[in-house]
């Protein structure tokens, strides 16, 4: 209920409504998150919005704000349109109201003015930078990538005040296709909250400056900022930002894309159901398979260009499928064969060093290969009675044919138990299965490995 004008001073109310506008943001909410911040025809009809209208005068707020509205290219808020932005406190706020103003500026052509703002947030925060040391921690990784922001905005302002509008779009392009080639490996397979914390307000406005300086009906002029886009849901995904991932999908899925492009962003939904079935009912697992194997034999047939995306997709596939720990013989002839036509598919390679996709697939065969025949051998060590608990787990798809059986059990001595005789002839076949299966194992494993060291000499070597 409504605690009356009491409230307008109160610190809680003002931690709880940034709280909320910080997770909007964090889950891509922009347009929710805007609306918030920015009151958009709101009246005091819940305490949200009449505990907002209290704490308006607050920098916090109009910080987040003002982020809001970069992030979403609204340069209509004379509320943010000050004189004064620039200064930063030190725990950094002000800086996402002057970038605001710096990016308004440029889009009203006033491109010294936003060079001279990001200068002046530039020179504090590298003297923050000079405070922080070397001990400055989480702090030490914001300010870094804030200054980020400061300076790539002063590049673009500064070449639109020298050569004009056209040139601060140029500038803009290059510094996304830099960060386009970025490897995604900054944030790891298992997610790197942290360092996706640091990139993604850098996306972001790659994003804000490709959206407003490019042609929404041109695919052409539309592929950096699919590119941006790709490379965002990618950071979101790896950092289990699923939210996140699925609103850049679904911004992704708004633009005229490439063939290319179209296919990157299919198979990176496909990712997005597998890694997000959280509650392991497996039916999106089973319909990301189904866009994979779909996408991969596009890739086959399509132009060269698409050779990495199905060399990604081969290996992904294998590691989803290995990730069910099937023991089937088929189970392992598919695996096997996925991993074997990524490193065909490496031969097709044209970008600047395959060797280090081979090397990665080579190592990753190697070490699936590996996996299984510490497996079997932890099997033919194994007790009596375990060695009978895997047969029987494997029965029906990796006990011998039905001649075979019929076979083995015609030989069993009459006299004996004729049960113990069959579970014993049972036991035989399963034993001479794993023994044949661990020396194939060994051998594939064996000729994987001395693959892969040779695309790592070969990498080593090109360096």
């Amino acid at each position: 209920s409504h605690r009356g004008p009491t409230s307008r001073s109160s610190p809680e109310v003002e931690n709880a409504f940034l709280s909320m506008v910080t997770t909007l943001r964090g889950m891509g909410c922009d347009h929710l998150y805007a609306a918030y911040t920015r009151r958009l025809d709101a009246k005091p009809q819940s305490l949200t919005f009449e505990s907002l209208s209290m704490i308006e005068d607050s920098p916090a707020v109009r910080e987040a704000r003002a982020e809001a509205a970069w992030r979403l290219g609204l340069w209509d808020d004379e509320t943010l349109d000050r004189s004064d932005v620039g200064n930063l406190t030190e725990d950094g706020v002000g800086l996402h109201e002057s970038l605001y103003r710096a990016l308004s500026s440029l889009q009203k052509g006033r491109a010294n003015e936003a060079s001279q703002v990001m200068k002046a947030c530039a020179c504090q925060l590298v003297a923050q930078l000079g405070q922080l040391g070397d001990e400055g921690g989480k702090r030490l990784e914001e300010v870094s990538s804030s200054l980020r922001l400061c300076t790539e905005v002063y590049e673009v302002a500064s070449a639109g005040a020298q050569s004009g509008l056209t040139a601060a779009v140029a500038t803009a392009l290059d510094l996304t296709s830099f960060t386009s080639s970025e490897k995604i490996s900054l944030v790891g397979e298992d997610g790197d909250q942290d360092a996706y914390t640091c990139m993604e307000p850098v996306l972001a406005l790659h994003s804000t400056m490709l959206r407003c300086w490019t042609d929404a009906q041109s695919v052409a002029d539309r592929a950096p900022l699919a590119h941006v886009l790709l490379q965002w849901v990618a950071y979101a995904r790896r950092s289990n930002n699923y939210p996140m991932a699925a609103a850049r999908l679904s911004e992704l899925a708004g633009l005229k894309l490439s063939d290319e492009d179209r296919a990157r962003a299919e198979w990176q939904h496909a990712q997005l159901l597998w890694e997000a079935d959280v509650l392991s009912l497996h039916r999106d697992r089973k319909r990301a398979e189904a866009v994979a194997a779909v996408l991969l034999e596009q890739c086959k047939v399509s132009k060269p260009q698409f050779v990495h995306l199905g060399v990604d997709i081969c290996s992904k596939l294998a590691v989803w499928k290995a990730s069910e720990r099937s023991i089937s013989e088929k189970a392992f002839n598919d695996i096997s064969k996925l991993h074997s036509h990524a490193v065909l598919m490496c031969e097709g390679l044209r970008v600047e060093n395959p060797e280090n996709t081979r090397s990665h697939v080579h190592h990753t065969f190697a070490n699936f290969l590996e996996a299984q025949y510490r497996a079997i051998l932890a099997e033919k060590n194994s007790p009596w009675e375990q060695r009978i608990e895997h047969m029987y787990t494997a029965m029906g798809t990796l006990c011998p044919s039905d001649a075979q059986t019929d076979s083995l059990l015609g030989q069993h001595d009459d006299r004996a138990d004729a049960p113990r005789a069959i579970l014993l002839n049972q036991l035989r076949a399963r034993e001479r299965w794993v023994k044949e299966r661990g020396e194939r194992i060994l051998k594939l494993a064996q000729s994987a490995f001395d693959q892969h060291a040779a695309s790592a000499r070969r990498v080593a070597n090109d360096t």
